[in-house]
């Protein structure tokens, strides 16, 4: 019999966060390294793409997608980086978990927030501005809530910021399938 003790009084979604597996030490570690390999790679590849889009944008600075398009790769490798493989707690074992979350989040909140950015100004003709500015809005007062804010503050609106996630990559899919109708190159 195994018992685990397991408490967070914070987060209402913390706790063992990956399947327990049981097994040989040396299989259990390959897959470790291959789960990895295979995070860090993709990962990797997003910061090449992110810097050769912030190049770009460096050489012709009237091209604002290269540039969201920089940051909402940068964002999504941190992310993987973070969230995947809690490289930062290796780095920084003594990291407060508040602020660990609030990274977290962070990244999460303006990876998506970038890439509706990124569209915006790829098919400006489909995107509706209005739309864009409440959406990035609502995201951005929610994240500076969470800025301000103890964990036992942000994690009851933390609904409220997945329901403006949701929204802004179905407003992604939108924006996406109007450029494709239209036969858009971008």
């Amino acid at each position: 019999e195994i018992i685990i003790h397991v408490s967070n009084f914070r987060h209402f979604q913390s706790g063992i966060v990956r399947t327990i597996t049981l097994g040989n030490h040396n299989l259990i570690h390959s897959r470790v390294l291959n789960r990895r390999s295979l995070n860090f790679s993709i990962a990797s590849s997003f910061l090449i793409a992110a810097m050769y889009n912030l190049i770009i944008f460096m050489r012709r600075r009237q091209n604002r997608a290269s540039l969201f398009f920089a940051i909402f790769c940068f964002s999504f490798a941190a992310y993987i980086g973070l969230l995947l493989e809690h490289l930062h707690i290796q780095l920084f074992p003594n990291l407060n978990w508040e602020l660990h979350l609030k990274i977290l989040i962070f990244t999460f909140i303006y990876t998506s927030s970038m890439y509706l950015l990124y569209l915006k100004a790829l098919f400006p003709d489909h995107a509706n501005r209005k739309i864009v500015n409440v959406l990035w809005l609502g995201t951005t007062v929610i994240a500076f809530i969470i800025l301000i804010t103890k964990s036992e503050v942000y994690i009851n609106i933390i609904g409220i910021l997945y329901l403006i996630l949701i929204l802004s990559i179905l407003y992604c899919c939108h924006i996406l399938v109007n450029a494709l109708k239209d036969k858009k190159k971008g």
